[in-house]
């Protein structure tokens, strides 16, 4: 599994931990806390982005509608579907219709809406389009909600909180990539 792990390395932790197995970024922050890009498979990347100016970056401008931030427009999703004959699963997977949804989020959205995925896309209907919006929908919140409940082990902890929330403010002191550490001044 992708994803960031953060590890509480700072002074007041009792012992430094080993970073976590296939951890191919570590990111020391200010305050003594090291996240960890983790990607056991090398499927993603990990780009530092000048003054965080994301939306100029041309892989993250393709990006199609993110179902939690934007929601999903059942009209706006059969119309672009409407053009495509590959499998309707396939057409899930392509992250230019909707950011963020995998292959696992993309097989449980078309069993929730018992819908099969060979099918290709242009032959869904509109109440099956709605019924496939909502249930990915679904299959999102349910994944987030499991795994916030699943209790953090060997000091590993993956970041979480409500939509709503302010996240903290936290400095990059240090960047650690294929064993050469960079630091920040």
């Amino acid at each position: 599994m992708r994803g960031i792990a953060a590890k509480d390395q700072s002074p007041t932790s009792s012992r430094r931990q080993p970073a976590p197995s296939a951890s191919r970024v570590a990111l020391e922050l200010d305050s003594g806390i090291h996240l960890h890009y983790v990607d056991p498979r090398m499927f993603g990347r990990f780009r530092l982005v000048a003054h965080a100016r994301f939306e100029q970056l041309p892989e993250i401008a393709a990006l199609g509608p993110d179902p939690l931030a934007d929601g999903i427009d059942p009209a706006a999703l059969r119309t672009r579907l409407a053009g495509l004959r590959t499998p309707i699963k396939a057409a899930l997977l392509d992250q230019t219709l909707l950011a963020g949804v995998g292959n696992i989020q993309a097989s449980e959205s078309l069993f929730r809406a018992a819908i099969d995925p060979r099918r290709p896309g242009q032959t869904l209907t509109g109440p099956e389009v709605k019924r496939l919006a909502a249930a990915i929908l679904e299959s999102i919140h349910f994944t987030l909600d499991d795994f916030a409940a699943v209790p953090a082990t060997r000091g590993v902890h993956f970041f979480s909180g409500a939509l709503d929330e302010k996240p903290r403010v936290d400095y990059l002191t240090t960047l650690q990539y294929l064993g050469f550490s960079y630091h920040v001044v």
